[in-house]
Parts: C-alpha cells; structure tokens; sequence
C-alpha cells in the first residue's frame, strides 16, 4: 500500500520569503560597513603607530650614534694614553739613538691611532688601508708599547710551526695585544711571568694565527667571567673597562675572536683568533 504526502504553503509565507531575504542582505550588508569602518579605523591608527615608531627608531639612531660616540672617545683616550706614556718613560732615561728611534716609532703609532679612530666622521671609520701583518712582529711592537709597565714580570714568548700572515689594519693588532698585555701586567703588580704563544690553528677549512696570552695573576673570579668584555666593567678599580671591550670589537670586525679559556687563583689565559690569508704565501 502506497500514498503521497502533501504540504500547503500559506500564500503569505509565499510573500515573506523575498522580504526576509532582503532583511538578511540589509544585515549582512550593514554588518560589512561596520567592518570597513572599523578597518578604517584600525589603519589609521597603524599609520599614525607607524609614523611614532619611525620617529622613535630616527631618535634611537641619534641616541646609538651618542653613544657610540662615547665609547669611542674613551676607547680612543684609553689606547693614546700607552703611547705617551711611554715616551715619557723613555724621555725620562735619556735619549740615544736607539731611543730615539723607539720615540719616533711610538710618536707615528700615536697619530695613526689619532688618525684611524674615525671620530671626526662617522661615515669614514677608518683612513688607512688594511695590509700583510707579521703576527710576531706586532706581538713584540705591542711588548714595547706597554713596558712601562712592566717592572719585574718574566716574558717570555713561544712560536711554534709557521704562523700564517694575517690581513689587517696594524694599529688595530696591536691595540687587541697591548690591552691584554696590559692588563696582564697590572694583574700581576710588578712580578710574575707573562706568556704568550703563538700557533697555527686549522678550523674546518679555516686557518688561523692563533696567540694565547698567559699569566701569573690573581686570575677572574667566577662570577665576573661573564662580564670582562662588557664595556667599563673592570676588575681592576683604577682600570677604564675598555681594553677587553675594544679587543673583541676589533676581533670580531676581522671575523677573529678573544676568548678567556682558563682563569684560576694561578693566573689568565686569553686566547685570540685571527683568520689568516689564504693569498698569501
């Protein structure tokens, strides 16, 4: 046994169905002005956020060039004072032909430094042209440099296998291994033995002048490792807290490295990592 079904629509559902399909439109159409004026104003509030954070980052870039200043200044005071001073030491013991030859050297040294700092123009940081640096030569430039201050300390320096040449400015070398030097000797107050050794060094297909920098201090107590290369920070209360800073900043612009590989209550080894010249010979 079969049947039908059978639905009557009522003739005013008939009417109301278009109605209600242009209310649902009327909505949907409001809902979307709502939308785009809220988009509206969400823009210009990016734009107006936009425009605050460029004025912020322009007034951060002026804050950062100040700064940078400063570091300069007193990066550039902190290496012309080893120079001066040691022409004064020198002018202090008489002068014959060897020394006035050692004061003519540090006088030059002093106005390269003058010179390469690059504070009169930010957009020139350096005047002079990176050239073949003799690791070995600017290591025993740098011992004279700073030995003022070096009363009884024992150096002694090793060299073992062939040393690539490196390319660099040379200035800038022996700011990196004076301020070690430096501050080596005032670790050790007068007495002990500083020692400095310098091999090649192979990492993956990179080679490098590697020179470690020892000695017989009081060493850096633990809790201030971290800190050493922070700028002022010094462990020393008469230091200026720069010269690691300066150190690592030259480094790291030769894509080198300095890194404190031993400290303890017998002293500091500081190890430096210049890439070597593959070009030269």
């Amino acid at each position: 046994m079969s049947g039908f079904l059978y639905f009557q629509l009522d003739p005013w559902q008939k009417r109301a169905t278009p109605v209600t399909f242009l209310l649902a439109a009327v909505n949907v159409l409001l809902l979307l002005l709502i939308l785009l004026y809220w988009l509206s104003r969400l823009n210009r509030r990016f734009e107006a956020t936009r425009s605050e954070l460029e004025q912020k980052k322009i007034e951060l870039i002026q804050l950062e060039q100040l700064a940078l200043a400063g570091r300069l200044t007193a990066g550039l005071l902190h290496d012309l004072k080893k120079p001066v001073i040691h022409i004064r030491e020198e002018c202090r013991e008489g002068i014959d032909s060897s020394r006035l030859e050692d004061i003519r050297e540090q006088s030059d040294l002093f106005l390269t430094m003058l010179r390469d700092s690059g504070l009169e123009d930010f957009a020139r940081r350096r005047t002079s042209e990176p050239e073949c640096c003799d690791v070995i030569d600017l290591l025993e430039r740098s011992l004279r440099l700073v030995e003022y201050e070096r009363n009884d300390v024992q150096v002694r320096m090793e060299v073992e296998g062939e040393i690539p040449f490196v390319w660099a400015l040379p200035t800038r070398l022996m700011q990196v291994f004076s301020n070690i030097i430096l501050n080596a000797y005032q670790a050790m107050q007068g007495r002990g033995a500083l020692i400095i050794q310098v091999t090649s060094r192979q990492e993956g297909s990179n080679g490098f002048a590697s020179v470690e920098i020892s000695d017989t201090g009081p060493g850096i107590p633990p809790q201030q490792q971290e800190e050493i290369f922070t700028p002022f920070f010094s462990t020393n209360k008469q230091g200026s807290g720069l010269g690691l800073y300066i150190a690592q900043t030259i480094l790291q612009d030769l894509g080198g490295s300095i890194t404190l590989v031993d400290s303890s209550t017998q002293g500091a080894t500081f190890r430096i990592l210049i890439p070597g010249d593959s070009s030269i010979s």
